[in-house]
């Protein structure tokens, strides 16, 4: 996947803007470039084009880690075309995220859409899955069958993963200064304010959600209906990389979204009737999915061997070198990371963490 663009300026690049009226003469006023916004050529979606916040998080080396993660672990054993990575799945979720909340924005302008709920959409939708670990969902068996080993709550899921590791490549790679200087002179960065949204997006956490806002929180993620773009991009692209038949639309969907009040009194996504056999064959293509792919038998018994190869490696060796200089196990460094208070060192050593073992 590609840039459909030349070369762009770095995120951190600066340029100089033309005199004001009220500046003295020859005054030359220094502030941030706000880049445009980068196009991607996408097998799925076509053009896919990305905010420059977007584009920055994409240059972190914690979001490239993505491109070294299969999206479907080891289907690839049964399915050969099945390669592809949860870098190209998290671009095509935030191009949905974004155009599902545009969409709405255009057909209800009562609902108030504004210009930053679309970025905190897009930037949820892009780090959806940036905490997943090596072989994708295989990582959290092995880690689950770890916590139990040790007599251990798990505590790790790749969504909470993701949350922290979003706040860990901002401070990392100095982005807070950069956004903060965006949203200062074009209201177009990322406050704390919007971290806190964007993160709430990719839990679908309701606390303090205002009812009127709810259906934000159905987009990225729809824990009510299971109608949410990270779904309609892994089913279109997993269909695409299998060959199997993909029953459904989501133009269609996103054409006859309406946000309505539902007998809560929250604001919830809705589709029109007309679109039922729509939903209907997305499930069916859910279900063709789980069946023939996902759930293969064969499938099953490789992740098995590769779960208990990762036990017992985990066992004899220690892996990755710590930040302070310790060396860890696999399963250390997994739920050291996940601690409340774990530092620098201990998300780095997480961020090493690929399908190349």
């Amino acid at each position: 996947m590609g840039s459909l663009e030349g070369t762009r300026e770095t995120p951190h690049a600066v340029a100089s803007t033309a005199t004001t009226a009220d500046e003295s003469p020859g005054a030359l006023q220094r502030r941030p470039a706000l880049p445009p916004r980068k196009v991607f050529w996408d097998p799925v979606h076509g053009e896919i084009s990305l905010h420059p916040v977007s584009v920055a998080i994409v240059d972190t080396p914690e979001f490239q880690r993505l491109r070294h993660i299969r999206q479907l672990g080891l289907v690839s054993y049964v399915y050969p075309g099945a390669s592809h990575s949860r870098f190209e799945h998290s671009l095509g979720t935030a191009h949905l995220a974004r155009l599902l909340g545009a969409r709405l924005r255009d057909n209800q302008p009562e609902l108030n859409v504004t210009e930053k709920e679309l970025l905190c959409l897009e930037v949820a939708g892009l780090c959806h899955d940036l905490g997943h670990g090596p072989f994708s969902h295989i990582w959290e068996r092995f880690y689950r069958s770890g916590a139990r080993d040790r007599g251990l709550a798990p505590v790790w899921t790749h969504e909470a993963m993701s949350c922290k590791l979003l706040e860990h490549l901002i401070t990392a790679n100095g982005l807070q200064d950069v956004f903060d200087a965006w949203e200062l002179h074009f209201g177009q960065g990322l406050t704390h304010r919007d971290l806190k949204l964007i993160q709430d997006l990719i839990m679908a956490n309701l606390e303090g959600a205002k009812p009127s806002r709810r259906f934000l929180f159905q987009i990225v993620s729809n824990d009510d209906s299971g109608l949410d773009v990270d779904k309609w991009d892994y089913y279109l692209r997993d269909c695409h990389a299998v060959g199997v038949t993909c029953g459904f639309q989501y133009e269609r969907l996103v054409s006859s979204a309406r946000v309505i009040r539902g007998p809560d009194g929250a604001a919830h996504i809705a589709f029109r009737d007309k679109e039922v056999g729509n939903v209907y064959e997305m499930f069916r293509t859910r279900s063709r999915l789980h069946h023939s792919v996902y759930r293969h038998h064969f499938v099953g018994v490789v992740e098995a061997m590769v779960c208990d190869a990762l036990r017992l490696a985990d066992e004899k060796a220690n892996f990755v070198f710590g930040g302070d200089g310790r060396r860890l196990c696999l399963w250390q460094t997994t739920h050291e990371a996940i601690l409340p208070g774990a530092g620098k060192a201990k998300l780095k050593d997480f961020a090493t963490l690929t399908d190349s073992l």
